[in-house]
C-alpha cells in the first residue's frame, strides 16, 4: 500500500458512526466569541454660526461625542475606544459679493505628532459655485495617529477643519462601548441637557477659530 494510500486512509471519517461522535465531542463546550460591543458609525455635522479657520479638535473630544447627561450640566462617555475611518467635508460659496465671484475652500487635515509614524497630511478642495460644492474626502493615513485607537487617556490634537459656516462635516467612527470601565466624565462643556439623554456632543474647536460642530439628525447634548 502506498504512503498516499495511508494518508488517505488516517483521514477523519466525514460520515457514519464515528464521525457523529467526533462532531459531538467537538460541541461539547460553547466555542470562544468576540464579547466586544463595537460598531462603525456615521455622523453628520453642521458647521455653526463661525466659520472654520485652521479649527482644532482633539482626541479627547471625539471620545466625548457619544454620550449620556447625567444632569443639566454633566454627561458621560459611552464609549471607551474610538477611531477616525473617515472625514468627509461639503461647502459651497456663502454669498457672492456685487462684482466678484464668491469661493469657499474646504480642508481637512491629520496633524503629525512628533512620536508617531505619520507626517502631516491635509486634504483640500475649493468651490467658486453654489451649484458645484467643494468636497473633500480624508482618510488617515494607516500609520498616523489619527488612525489608531484612542481611549480615556488620549488628548492629543487629531483633526483640523477649515471652511464656512453651515458646512457639512461628515465623521465615520469605529466605537467600541464601556463594558466595565470605570465611568468619565466628558471633557467638553456641557449645559441645559435632560438627565438620562442620550446622544452627540456639540464639539467646539480647542484651538485655532472656535468653530462648532452641531450633529445633524441626533440627540444633541449641548
Amino acid at each position: 500500500m502506498s504512503h498516499g494510500q495511508n494518508r488517505r486512509q488516517r483521514k477523519a471519517p466525514r460520515s457514519g458512526p464515528l464521525a457523529t461522535l467526533a462532531k459531538s465531542i467537538g460541541g461539547m463546550d460553547p466555542p470562544e466569541y468576540d464579547a466586544t460591543i463595537g460598531f462603525t458609525k456615521r455622523i453628520r455635522f453642521s458647521v455653526g454660526s463661525a466659520n472654520a479657520n485652521e479649527s482644532v479638535f482633539t482626541q479627547a473630544q471625539l471620545m466625548d461625542l457619544f454620550a449620556m447627561a447625567t444632569s443639566a450640566t454633566a454627561a458621560y462617555r459611552l464609549a471607551s475606544n474610538v477611531r477616525i475611518r473617515k472625514v468627509e467635508l461639503w461647502t459651497t460659496p456663502v454669498t457672492a459679493t456685487a462684482g466678484q465671484q464668491g469661493r469657499a475652500n474646504a480642508v481637512v487635515e491629520f496633524p503629525s505628532d512628533g512620536d508617531f509614524g505619520s507626517k502631516r497630511t491635509r486634504f483640500s478642495d475649493v468651490s467658486i459655485s453654489p451649484a458645484r460644492p467643494a468636497h473633500v474626502r480624508a482618510h488617515p493615513p494607516p500609520n498616523s495617529l489619527a488612525a489608531q485607537w484612542m481611549g480615556d487617556g488620549s488628548s492629543a490634537n487629531i483633526l483640523v477643519i477649515s471652511c464656512p459656516r453651515e458646512s457639512v462635516v461628515e465623521l465615520t467612527l469605529d466605537m467600541v462601548l464601556r463594558n466595565g470601565e470605570s465611568p468619565t466624565a466628558v471633557s467638553s462643556t456641557v449645559a441645559a441637557s435632560v438627565i438620562g439623554t442620550v446622544g452627540i456632543v456639540t464639539l467646539t474647536a480647542a484651538a485655532g477659530t472656535a468653530a462648532q460642530l452641531q450633529a445633524l439628525d441626533y440627540q444633541i447634548i449641548a
